[in-house]
């Protein structure tokens, strides 16, 4: 599901001419579903200097 979901975004990126797209992820627990993503999230093919992975908790969403 994540692999789909930044494909799905670098998809939707270049389609619309986009120069970065930015996977938000919101979770009770964000150091910790970082810590579990970030190595998946580095090895994904497609992935260049203008994708950026951010894990928020649900109280940081609250102040975007």
């Amino acid at each position: 599901k994540f692999a789909a979901m930044l494909s799905a975004g670098l998809k939707e990126r270049d389609v619309r001419g986009l120069n970065r797209f930015r996977a938000v992820l919101v979770a009770d627990n964000p150091l910790e579903i970082e810590m579990r993503l970030h190595w998946r999230f580095l090895q994904f093919p497609g992935r260049d200097d203008c994708v950026h992975l951010h894990v928020i908790s649900g109280g940081d969403l609250n102040t975007l």
